[in-house]
C-alpha cells in the first residue's frame, strides 16, 4: 500500500509484477463485495491503528480473502473508506510474473528490491552491522543480543548463567555447560546435533526447567524450546505424527510434528518429555537423528538437526534415587543405571551423550527455589507499578506447606498460591492496593498471615488469614488514571476519565496473557480505530467505558454484561453464588473462587490454565453440578462448558478421537 503523491512517480517495477488494485476498481473491473463485511470492518480498523497495524488474511482457497482486499480498494476509490486510508494505493504483486524468467542466480533478488526501492519511493539507507547482525538473528531465531555477545565469555559462564534458574543439580548444570563448550569450539561430531542428553529423575526436581533455562541462555528465548509430550506416542502407527505421512496417506501435505518445527527453527532446543511413555518403534526412529543428526520427513525432504540440542526426560529409577542416602550416590547411580537399561534397547542408550541423574530436592535447595518462584511474582506486580516483599518468615511458612521430597518443588508452587496469591487477590479487588503502592508479606508466632500495606511513608494492615479478618482492616481507595494524548490526536477523538480507567482495570482482570502498559494501550488503541471507522471526517469522536467493554468482550469472548458488572463485588462474593447452584461442598466452592480470584488480578502464571481441579466423591454430590454453575457464573453461559465423557476413551486406541487421528489415518482432517 502506497501513499499517492502530487507530483507523479513512475512504478515502471511495479506496473511490470504487480496489479494495480485501486486502479481496476477507477474501471469498474472488481467485482462488488458479498457478506464479508465484518471482516472487511476488521481490516480497516487493524490498518487505522497507531501500532500493529499489518492484517494477515488466512484462509482455504476460495474463501473470499483476495475479494476482502478487492473489496478495500473500491471503498478507498468511493470514499468510502476512513479518512486515513484514502488517497492510498494498494498493489497486488503477482509472484508467479516476478518468478517468471528468472533463472540466473540473484535475479529474483534483484527485481524484489527494484520494487521494494519504489515502494519506498527512492528512499535512501545506510547498511550497519546492527542490520548484518538483525538479518542474521531472524534466519537462525536467536536474538541480536545473542549474536552480538562475546560468546567464549558468555560460554565460559554458562554454569552461572543456569544456576540462576535451577537449584540443586550442580552435576546436570556442569554436564549441560560442558557438552555445549565442546561444540563450539569445533571439536564434536559436526554431522551429529549440538549434544544429546537423558534427565531422569523424580517429578519436580527441574528437568524440564534447566531445558528452558538452556533454550533461553544458549539460543536467546526459551520460545525456542520445541517440547513434544511423549505421552502422545503410546502406540505404534502415531510414529507418523512425527515425521508426517508418507505420498499417497492423508494428511502427507502437513508434514510431521517433529520435522516440521525443527524445519522453521533449526536452532533450538527439542524436549521429549517423558520419554519412557513412547511405544519402542517411535524410539527406533530417533536413532537416525541421535546419531547422524538428520531425518528425512513423509515428503521426502530432509531436515537438519545439527544445530539442536537434544534432551529427554523420564522419571524412571525414582524409587532408587529416593533411597540415595541409605544407598549411598554411586550405588544409586548404578541402580538407575540398571533400570535404564531394563527399559530402553543398548543402540538407543548407546546414542544418547550423557545420561543425568538429578536428586530430590532438601529444605535448603528449596529456600532458593522460593525466591526464583517469588521473582515471577514480583515482576508479574512490577507491571502493575505495586512493590512486593516477602519476609523471611513468610518464606519459612511456604516451605512447611509445600515441602514433600517424592513431589519436588511443585507442592512449593501451591503453597504460594493458597497462601500468597490467594490473599494478594482478594486485596487487590476490595481496592485496597493501588499502583504505587508497597505490599509486605508476612508471618506472626502463631502461623497467620498478616498483609501490610506501606503508602505515603504510613503502614497499614490491609489483611490477615481469614477472610473476615481481611474485610475488617481493608480501607477502599480510588484507582490511578492514565490519560493517553498521543492516540486521542493520532484516531482524532477523546478518552473519558472513565474510559481510561476501564482500560487499565479491564485490562488487569480480563486479559492475562499479556503486561500493562502494552494490554492498556492495545485496548484504548483498538476502540479509537473502531469508533474513527463510523465518524466524519474533521470530526472528533468520544471514546467512552461502553466502546472499551465491548472490546474486551470481543477479544475475550466474555459476554459484555459480564465484563461490565462490578467485578471486584462479584468475585469477592462468588462463593455466595456458586452457592446458590451447590449445597454442601463448601471446600470445593471456596477453592474454585479462591483460584478465579488469583486469575483476574494476574498474579498467577500466565502460561498455565487458569486452574485445574480434580473432583472426587460419590455420585449425585454435585460435581458435574459445580462445574456448570462455574461456567454459567464466570463465563456467562452453561455452553461455555465443554465435558467430555471418558467413558469414551477406555481403550487404548480411542486416544486419537483426544487430539485427533495421526497424518496417514482416516480423520485426520478433521
Amino acid at each position: 500500500m502506497e501513499k499517492l503523491e502530487k507530483q507523479p512517480v513512475k512504478l515502471e517495477t511495479l506496473s511490470k509484477y504487480a496489479t494495480d488494485l485501486t486502479k481496476m476498481a477507477q474501471q469498474g473491473k472488481l467485482d462488488p463485495l458479498v457478506g464479508r463485511e465484518q471482516q472487511l470492518e476488521r481490516v480497516m480498523q487493524i490498518l487505522c491503528k497507531r501500532r500493529k497495524h499489518n492484517p494477515c488474511l488466512i484462509g482455504d482457497p476460495g474463501v473470499g480473502k483476495t475479494v476482502i482486499v478487492e473489496g478495500l480498494a473500491q471503498r478507498i476509490v468511493n470514499s468510502s473508506s476512513p479518512f486515513k486510508l484514502q488517497g492510498k494505493k494498494i498493489f497486488a504483486l503477482e509472484m508467479g510474473r516476478l518468478i517468471a524468467g528468472a533463472s540466473n542466480r540473484g535475479e529474483f533478488e534483484e527485481r524484489l528490491t527494484m520494487i521494494v526501492d519504489e515502494v519506498k519511493l527512492r528512499a535512501t539507507g545506510l547498511i550497519t552491522e546492527d542490520d548484518i547482525r538483525e538479518v542474521v538473528a531472524i534466519w537462525t531465531g536467536i536474538p541480536v543480543k545473542k549474536v552480538s555477545a562475546e560468546d567464549s565469555q558468555r560460554l565460559m559462564r554458562l554454569e552461572e548463567s543456569l544456576r540462576k534458574h535451577i537449584v540443586g543439580q550442580t552435576e546436570a548444570v556442569e554436564a549441560i555447560g560442558r557438552a555445549i563448550r565442546r561444540a563450539r569450539v569445533g571439536i564434536r561430531d559436526p554431522n551429529r546435533p549440538i549434544s544429546s542428553f537423558l534427565f531422569t529423575g523424580p517429578t519436580g526436581v527441574g528437568k524440564t526447567e534447566l531445558a528452558n533455562a538452556l533454550a533461553f541462555e544458549y539460543f536467546g528465548s526459551k520460545e525456542a524450546m520445541v517440547r513434544i509430550d511423549m505421552s502422545e506416542y503410546m502406540e505404534k502407527h502415531r510414529v507418523s505424527k512425527f515425521f508426517g505421512s508418507p505420498p499417497g496417506y492423508v494428511g502427507f501435505e502437513n508434514g510431521g510434528q517433529l520435522t516440521e518445527a525443527v524445519r522453521h527453527r533449526p536452532h533450538s532446543v527439542i524436549l521429549f518429555d517423558e520419554i519412557e511413555k513412547a511405544h519402542r518403534d517411535v524410539l527406533n526412529v530417533m536413532l537416525q537423528l541421535l546419531d547422524d543428526g538428520r531425518v528425512t520427513d513423509g515428503k521426502g525432504q530432509t531436515v537438519d538437526f545439527k544445530n539442536t540440542i537434544i534432551i529427554m526426560t523420564s522419571n524412571i529409577g525414582d524409587s532408587v534415587i529416593a533411597r540415595e542416602s541409605i544407598l549411598g550416590s554411586d550405588q544409586m547411580e548404578r541402580g538407575v543405571a540398571e533400570e535404564l537399561r531394563r527399559r530402553f534397547r543398548p543402540e538407543f542408550l548407546n546414542r544418547i551423550d550423557e545420561v543425568i541423574v538429578f536428586r530430590q530436592l532438601n529444605k535448603m535447595q528449596l529456600m532458593e527455589i522460593v525466591d526464583i518462584m517469588l521473582k515471577e511474582i514480583y515482576e508479574r506486580l512490577e507491571a502493575k507499578n505495586i512493590e512486593l516483599t516477602v519476609t523471611d518468615t513468610f518464606k519459612k511458612k511456604l516451605i512447611e506447606e509445600g515441602y514433600n521430597p517424592s513431589y519436588g518443588a511443585r507442592p512449593l508452587r501451591r503453597a504460594i498460591g493458597r497462601l500468597l496469591e490467594d490473599n494478594l487477590a482478594e486485596i487487590i479487588l476490595t481496592g485496597s492496593i493501588q499502583e504505587g503502592d508497597s505490599v509486605i508479606m508476612n508471618c506472626d508466632s502463631r502461623g497467620n498471615v498478616i498483609v501490610y500495606r506501606h503508602r505515603n511513608g504510613c503502614m497499614t494492615c490491609i489483611g490477615a488469614t481469614t477472610l473476615d479478618e481481611y474485610r475488617k482492616y481493608v480501607e477502599k481507595d480510588s484507582a490511578l488514571k492514565r490519560r493517553f494524548q498521543k492516540y486521542e490526536a493520532f484516531h482524532s477523538v477523546k478518552y473519558s476519565e472513565e474510559c481510561l480507567t476501564a482500560a487499565s482495570s479491564l485490562s488487569n482482570q480480563y486479559i492475562s496473557d499479556r503486561f500493562n502498559p502494552d494490554k492498556s494501550i492495545d485496548l484504548i488503541d483498538e476502540a479509537g480505530a473502531r469508533v474513527m471507522l463510523h465518524k466524519p471526517r474533521g470530526a472528533t469522536g468520544q471514546i467512552t467505558e461502553d466502546d472499551i467493554r465491548e472490546v474486551v468482550a470481543l477479544w475475550t469472548g466474555i459476554p459484555v454484561e459480564k465484563v461490565s458488572a462490578e467485578d471486584s463485588q462479584r468475585l469477592l462474593g462468588l462463593e455466595e453464588t456458586l452457592r446458590k447452584h451447590i449445597v454442601g461442598q463448601t471446600e470445593a466452592v471456596e477453592a474454585i473462587s479462591r483460584a478465579i480470584r488469583r486469575a483476574r488480578v494476574g498474579i498467577r502464571d500466565p502460561n498455565r490454565p487458569i486452574s485445574s481441579f480434580l473432583f472426587t466423591g460419590p455420585t449425585g454430590v454435585g460435581k458435574t453440578e459445580l462445574a456448570n454453575a462455574l461456567a454459567f457464573e464466570h463465563f456467562g453461559s452453561k455452553e461455555a462448558m465443554v465435558r467430555i465423557d471418558m467413558s469414551e476413551y477406555m481403550e487404548k486406541h480411542t486416544v486419537s478421537k483426544f487430539f485427533g487421528s495421526p497424518p496417514g489415518y482416516v480423520g485426520f482432517e478433521n
